[in-house]
């Protein structure tokens, strides 16, 4: 049952009312005011007292088409379907490898609401267009860590199955916008 507790739980970022001493929590109006810099500063390295995460277990979407969603997760990346749970509503939950211990997870139910293409996922026509924003709340992307010789190899793989693929970002404090063509 520890090692269920150990890697199931959910943490919300709703505090519980006497849980933390108040004193040392800067309110989430106050961050909003704090520059990059003062983030930085601030929130650089963890806290003497910080949870102690190993990784990301899993991080679990809505999938429209399971069979269509294994597919690609198996058939053109290859990766190893790790669980499937059939659920008591007719539902599915499926696992596929995500590496180093974590788990790309997928719901399907057959009543689920439809897709909402710029509210609750990136708008493809606006993407394109370079407007690659989603709604508060909502996934805008999953990146993985691949070995750097790998990564054009990977991205036309997966354009050459007819997917949508982004241009390559690579994230940096170095420019203006955040991104850059190539890693330094």
């Amino acid at each position: 049952m520890d090692r269920l507790k150990k890697f199931s739980t959910h943490l919300s970022p709703c505090p519980v009312s006497g849980e933390t001493s108040e004193a040392t929590l800067l309110p989430p109006e106050d961050i909003q005011k704090l520059s990059v810099e003062e983030l930085r500063s601030r929130y650089g390295q963890a806290s003497p007292d910080a949870l102690k995460i190993d990784g990301v277990n899993h991080i679990a979407f809505v999938s429209s088409d399971m069979a269509k969603t294994v597919w690609f997760w198996n058939e053109v990346l290859g990766l190893r379907l790790t669980k499937t749970i059939q659920l008591a509503d007719g539902g599915q939950h499926f696992f596929m490898e995500g590496g180093r211990g974590a788990s790309i997870a997928y719901f399907w139910w057959a009543d689920a609401p439809e897709q909402a293409p710029g509210i609750a996922t990136v708008d493809m026509k606006n993407l394109l267009s370079g407007n690659f924003s989603t709604a508060h709340g909502s996934v805008n992307h999953v990146a993985f860590n691949v070995p750097a010789g790998k990564l054009r190899e990977y991205r036309k793989r997966i354009k050459a199955t007819g997917s949508i693929v982004t241009p390559i970002l690579y994230h940096t404090d170095e420019t203006e916008s955040g991104y850059a063509p190539c890693h330094n």
